[in-house]
């Protein structure tokens, strides 16, 4: 279903996490230092692959109105969030759209947030309550669940406060027409 975000467009679906059979190693990285593993050499099988990139197709035959695109993986790669492991507020970077699937979301574990593009901006007048530029809350993160939204948009995870383990896959990709 796509959605409109801060007039962004961001769209969320089913996701079969059981067709996603990722080789990688996990290495704790960022500042948060959070188990992941982006920048490793991550191999999706050629089914998974083949299936990821049927679920992504679903969002660019929305978004581009049916025209005729390819989508070019640029990346992918897993994250584990322990008890109060977080992901700082980020971009990506040099690609058209970016993704997370929810796999493993227990109760607590952190929360999937964005930022309005102009959010930096606003806190310059502390003065000013607008609900629309009020960083965003995603609601929508349950288990086998994919959201789509464009690279710049500024996002984060907060920490959880559970001891069960959060597992997402996230990833970017550009279109080709």
């Amino acid at each position: 279903m796509l959605h409109q975000l801060f007039g962004i467009p961001i769209w969320d679906g089913p996701f079969d996490t059981s067709k996603i059979d990722l080789q990688c190693t996990m290495t704790k990285k960022w500042e948060s230092q959070t188990e992941t593993s982006f920048g490793s050499n991550n191999k999706l099988t050629q089914p998974s692959l083949d299936y990821l990139l049927k679920q992504l197709s679903l969002f660019t035959n929305e978004i581009m109105q049916n025209k005729k695109c390819q989508i070019r993986l640029v990346g992918f790669w897993m994250t584990k969030y322990a008890h109060k492991d977080f992901q700082e507020s980020h971009i990506h970077n040099w690609t058209h759209f970016s993704f997370t699937i929810f796999k493993n979301i227990p109760k607590n574990c952190g929360q999937f947030k964005f930022y309005h593009p102009l959010s930096d901006w606003v806190q310059m007048y502390e003065n000013l309550k607008i609900p629309s530029l009020i960083p965003t809350f995603w609601g929508n993160q349950r288990p086998d669940t994919i959201i789509i939204f464009p690279s710049f948009l500024r996002h984060m995870v907060t920490a959880g406060t559970t001891k069960k383990i959060r597992v997402t896959y996230s990833g970017n990709f550009n279109i080709q027409l």
